[in-house]
């Protein structure tokens, strides 16, 4: 149980990684609409 909950954070944080490339991605190739959205330019990288 304790490798399961160990390794249930460090998955979410990936997906959240990759989801954060992505967006940065989405701002480089159109920032205007994304401003729109109200996502962040610069994403903070943790």
């Amino acid at each position: 149980v304790s490798k399961s909950t160990a390794s249930s954070p460090p998955a979410e944080k990936e997906h959240s990684d990759v989801k954060c490339e992505e967006a940065k991605k989405e701002v480089d190739v159109r920032p205007r609409k994304s401003r729109r959205k109200g996502i962040p330019v610069r994403a903070p990288l943790k």
